[in-house]
């Protein structure tokens, strides 16, 4: 696997976990546990995000090609 397939991998697991975690958040109560998945699974999707867009962003001549 490259690193692009990787990031993307990351990228679809995080946001199923994000997702799930945040549905659910409302019947578990306050557990601290799901909180903290579900806030460090954001974290990661966001950074992995940022990587994403890293990685496609080259420049060729004075245009970026996506």
């Amino acid at each position: 696997m490259n690193k692009n397939k990787v990031t993307n991998w990351i990228l679809l697991i995080t946001l199923i976990i994000v997702f799930v975690s945040g549905v659910l958040i409302r019947p578990m109560g306050d557990s601290m546990m799901m909180l903290a998945v579900h806030k460090l699974s954001a974290v990661i999707f966001v950074v992995f995000n940022i990587v994403h867009i890293l990685q496609h962003r080259k420049r060729k001549g004075n245009s970026y090609v996506s």
